[in-house]
């Protein structure tokens, strides 16, 4: 037993006006359509790229996480975008950028000094005590 046989397409028939039905039938789209509307997607904030001057000095003074929160607070933006103002700010400004790597560097050496006065302290007070 053989399964169903296919319909044998036979050339010399014209597949013009199928295509004309199909296109009668099912109306291209236009492009506006695939857009989505206005009022589905909410308008995205744009960032003001002037920081503010309380975000500016506390960058100078070396609060990068400081002039993050105000950035938030003034421009009312989520943490990532304000985190990309003030990288935007830093790359435009290698002065600042300069100035809070080393501030930076100034803290992990007194840190680091910190740490080596305790366990140095440490390891004296283990001596005395045994």
């Amino acid at each position: 037993m053989s399964g169903p046989s296919l319909p044998i397409v036979d050339s010399s028939v014209s597949l013009r006006p199928l295509t004309r039905w199909c296109y009668a039938v099912f109306q291209p789209m236009p492009l506006s359509s695939l857009q989505p509307s206005s009022s589905v997607v909410p308008p995205t904030p744009l960032l003001d790229p002037m920081l503010p001057p309380a975000a500016m000095t506390a960058l100078w003074q070396g609060h990068r996480i400081e002039a993050i929160k105000l950035v938030r607070l003034e421009q009312n933006i989520g943490l990532y975008e304000a985190e990309d103002v003030i990288d935007t700010y830093l790359r435009s400004q290698p002065a600042l950028r300069n100035r809070i790597n080393a501030t930076q560097a100034d803290a992990r050496e007194g840190l680091l000094r910190w740490l080596m006065f305790l366990l140095i302290g440490g390891v004296g007070l283990a001596y005395v005590l045994t």
